[in-house]
């Protein structure tokens, strides 16, 4: 796959790799000079680390997968993490993420007691308690200090409760 860079008007540009399977990826670079661009071949990997490590991409490490009853830690694995709890309260706990990281948390099974999750790095909240069957959240890692920050939430019958 071979990148071309494409200068806009207004002196950025974006670099689009043509593949039947991906189509086109747009990246806005503003700060590649097009003497950088025409020595050197990029590299779809190196364009998506520059932009993550820019903050400027979000990063889906997709697949989704399920955490038994009494299984505490929220994994950061994958893309959409769907929870059961136990009989009695859960203290979830979630680890920091990948800069960009973009997360959904659904409490698919409630068997009754409720999952307080409790991230290592975050802003603007300090707990979401998952009660009912169908809260969710949505989360996006920021970077190691802003930490997790929440996107929106949805309950079937209650917002998940966020302090």
């Amino acid at each position: 796959m071979t990148e071309r860079y494409r200068p806009n008007k207004n002196g950025t540009g974006y670099l689009g790799t043509s593949d039947r399977y991906w189509g086109w990826l747009y990246a806005v670079l503003t700060t590649i000079t097009t003497a950088v661009i025409t020595t050197a071949t990029i590299t779809t990997a190196t364009i998506t680390s520059l932009l993550r490590t820019a903050g400027a991409y979000s990063f889906d490490p997709g697949g989704a997968t399920t955490v038994a009853a009494d299984v505490l830690a929220i994994p950061v694995t994958h893309s959409h993490v769907t929870k059961t709890t136990g009989a009695i309260a859960e203290a979830l706990t979630l680890a920091n993420g990948t800069k960009g990281q973009e997360l959904t948390i659904v409490l698919g099974t409630d068997g009754g007691g409720d999952g307080t999750l409790t991230p290592t790095t975050k802003t603007g909240w300090a707990t979401i308690v998952f009660a009912d069957a169908g809260d969710q959240v949505s989360l996006r890692y920021i970077d190691d200090t802003v930490g997790w920050i929440i996107k929106g939430s949805f309950g079937l019958l209650a917002q998940p409760t966020i302090t």
